[in-house]
């Protein structure tokens, strides 16, 4: 089960990535300590996630998901019998992907995507960094105050003056200038 050809219906999508994004950070090899999320300014958060998926409701996707996913000996591993009949904990192979299969790979949002870059065409893949302003003006991540990445949220938490280079770009290939 696999991810590959599910964007394939968006063929004019765009992957903006930062490399000094924090949640998606690329991880180590190694599940990352529970207190590094939070201590650490959700730093590699996803990484946690994807690592422990399935391992119990915590890291399932909480009370309302299917935290076994399978992985998690139990019951079975996709479903279960209710009197004579079979019934799958997942609805759809997206709910299957998102909550029970952890990623092989890293996150789209902190890492450039190949698939985004043909050798024979347009490369959408954007580099946040790249559009943000004078690196001695953007603001600190509040934890350390000698990075200024671009994070997780800044598109959202930072002012439109050290990011309207990125909205600039938005208007630019969406065609709306």
């Amino acid at each position: 089960m696999t991810w590959r050809m599910r964007f394939d219906a968006f063929p004019n999508a765009y992957n903006c990535y930062s490399w000094g994004e924090e949640v998606l950070r690329d991880g180590k090899g190694t599940v990352p300590p529970v207190t590094e999320p939070i201590w650490d300014g959700g730093l590699r958060s996803w990484v946690y996630q994807e690592m422990t998926k399935g391992d119990n409701w915590v890291s399932g996707g909480g009370i309302f998901h299917h935290g076994q996913g399978g992985w998690h000996l139990g019951n079975g591993y996709y479903g279960r019998v209710d009197g004579d009949e079979w019934v799958p904990y997942y609805d759809t192979r997206a709910e299957l992907l998102a909550e029970a299969i952890p990623a092989y790979s890293f996150a789209a949002g902190a890492n450039p995507m190949i698939k985004f870059n043909p050798p024979d065409g347009l490369n959408r893949n954007i580099s946040m960094m790249r559009y943000r302003t004078d690196e001695a003006e953007w603001p600190p991540d509040g934890i350390h105050p000698d990075h200024r990445d671009w994070l997780h949220s800044d598109v959202r938490d930072v002012g439109y003056l050290h990011t309207y280079k990125l909205f600039d770009k938005f208007v630019e290939i969406s065609g709306l200038k």
